[in-house]
């Protein structure tokens, strides 16, 4: 999907409220999360900018997408495909995270019922075949 016809699916979010996290120190989750922040602002979505945290528990790779609310669950869902269709990128949708669990899992932060979706940008995943063994 082109840049074009993602901001199109994108514009019937305009005006709703979308939090963009990636990992600390994670140089290239920072800049697709940039970017994606770039095509959501430009479709009118409110984001508010980069948010960066540091893993507690899990290490996610790929991009994963939920709603803190219920009455997001919709939004992100549709956020979510917009994203990762006709892309190479590793799109999560999870709705059975519930806000308290994002606040750890996802990187969000302060009040969380305060946006539509939340959007972690995680480490870059890797193929199984191109990963090397560690021995240290």
């Amino acid at each position: 999907m082109n840049r074009g016809r993602r901001l199109l699916a994108l514009k019937k979010f305009s005006g709703h409220k979308v939090q963009v996290s990636s990992y600390a120190l994670d140089a290239e989750g920072a800049l697709l999360g940039h970017t994606i922040i770039r095509i959501l602002q430009d479709a009118g979505v409110a984001v508010t900018g980069l948010t960066t945290v540091v893993p507690i528990t899990t290490l996610r790779a790929g991009i994963h997408v939920t709603a803190p609310t219920e009455s997001g669950r919709a939004v992100a869902h549709s956020i979510a495909e917009a994203i990762g269709q006709n892309t190479p990128l590793t799109v999560t949708y999870n709705p059975a995270i519930p806000a308290d669990e994002a606040q750890i899992e996802l990187g969000g932060s302060g009040n969380l019922s305060q946006f539509e979706a939340l959007i972690l940008v995680g480490v870059k995943p890797i193929k199984k075949e191109d990963a090397t063994e560690f021995n240290p």
